[in-house]
């Protein structure tokens, strides 16, 4: 409570120190805490870092820290909220797409950190009955998050990476875009989906089985092609897995 600034000093006179006052040594602690999640946040959110600037970041991040504490000791996980925070909070009228590139870096930093999985076995896959396909159903990579924009979010981010070439404008009335943002081996991947290609993998991600999966791609995007989309998600490492009815029961 002292370090948030809640004005408990009560904490003081059990600070017991013979070379520095009470309050000298809890404002190093506090200034050394407020540093460390500082820290994390701007390695959680680079692009958002360079987009306001880094003072201006460093005044963001403490506003941050003071309002939303640390819920786990560790910090990988700190920063979930900083989307919403920036989202409510009047940073720059040009920079309206600021909280969707900080989503986009937080499902980064989520699908980093995620399970590993091994890929499909498309051996067993090729072993089912074709008459069994619709009661089939797909587990996606572990790492897989998804992420609506009404920007282009994607290439704004990537436009903010060092060694970034391409020089195309960025033009925020192009519409926006819809991600899947995952991890194979040690690397972020993005995939952006149609809307049959969102429908597609939220109804795995729900644990529709196959047949209700197609169904739901095909009724939001006519001409949907299931078995190229299946096929990239395959050999993209997004669907990781699959089961039956029969065996989820048993």
């Amino acid at each position: 409570a002292y370090l948030l600034n809640k004005n408990e000093t009560a904490v003081l006179a059990d600070v017991k120190s013979k070379k520095l006052p009470a309050s000298r040594l809890l404002q190093i602690y506090q200034n050394n805490d407020f540093t460390s999640l500082r820290e994390a946040l701007s390695a959680h959110f680079p692009v958002v870092e360079k987009l306001v600037g880094a003072d201006y970041f460093k005044h963001l991040a403490y506003d941050f820290i003071r309002k939303h504490p640390p819920e786990y000791g560790n910090v990988q996980r700190y920063g979930e909220h900083f989307a919403d925070f920036l989202s409510r909070h009047q940073v720059n009228d040009s920079l309206t797409y600021l909280a969707d590139v900080a989503k986009l870096e937080w499902l980064i930093q989520e699908a980093y950190h995620a399970a590993d999985a091994d890929p499909l076995d498309i051996v067993a896959l090729r072993k089912v009955a074709p008459e069994d396909y619709p009661i089939l159903r797909f587990l996606l990579n572990p790492s897989v998050r998804f992420l609506e924009s009404g920007y282009p979010v994607l290439k704004i981010w990537q436009n903010n990476q060092e060694n970034y070439q391409d020089e195309s404008e960025i033009r925020l009335d192009t519409g926006g875009e819809t991600l899947a943002v995952f991890r194979t081996g040690m690397q972020i991947a993005f995939q952006k989906l149609t809307p049959g290609g969102y429908a597609f993998l939220h109804a795995i991600h729900r644990g529709c089985a196959f047949g209700t999966v197609c169904e739901s791609a095909v009724q939001v995007e006519s001409g949907f092609s299931v078995d190229i989309f299946f096929q990239q998600c395959a050999l993209n490492h997004i669907v990781v897995a699959f089961t039956s009815e029969a065996s989820q029961q048993s």
